[in-house]
């Protein structure tokens, strides 16, 4: 009787032991994933642009710098490595975030075409934001020097002729 207790009590102890390490890799995976975006807090200011209509490009870009720019709220701007003139010899990283701080992030993306980066962004407030551009996993550091970064933006259908009122 008392083996047969002793095994029970071992097939609790082995299920509750393998739950823990379900749980805490599960909480691993979702700690990683909440890195996905990267802060430019600690970024180098690379200056002002001044997103067009018209694709533009600005060479020379290093991980670990951003640049500001004026977002008006419902236009979508499109940052690119991919195309248009958007080129970089490193895995690239692009991030969106606040201007004063540089904490918040609004838009993020990796990998969008091979180890490229490209996305677009579109504000809900019209203000100040900057293009962070890192390295893989967020880094500001290490190989990733003169890359071409693209950029445009779309502007928003405010146009009243598109839409009509029904009675």
């Amino acid at each position: 009787m008392t083996s047969r207790k002793n095994i029970i009590s071992d097939i609790i102890s082995f299920r509750l032991i393998l739950r823990v390490i379900v749980i805490s890799l599960i909480s691993l995976f979702i700690v990683n994933e909440s890195r996905s975006q990267c802060s430019s807090a600690s970024g180098t200011n690379a200056g002002a642009i001044a997103p067009s209509t018209a694709w533009q490009t600005v060479t020379g870009v290093d991980r670990g710098e951003y640049f500001t720019f004026t977002g008006n709220s419902c236009n979508a701007y499109t940052f690119t490595f991919c195309s248009n003139g958007g080129t970089a010899g490193f895995d690239t990283q692009i991030t969106i975030t606040d201007n004063t701080t540089g904490a918040t992030s609004y838009a993020y993306n990796d990998d969008f075409c091979g180890l490229s980066s490209e996305l677009t962004f579109t504000p809900t407030t019209t203000g100040t934001y900057r293009v962070y551009v890192s390295l893989y996993y967020c880094q500001s550091t290490g190989a990733g020097t003169g890359a071409t970064l693209a950029y445009r933006y779309v502007a928003a259908n405010v146009t009243n002729s598109q839409y009509s009122l029904v009675d």
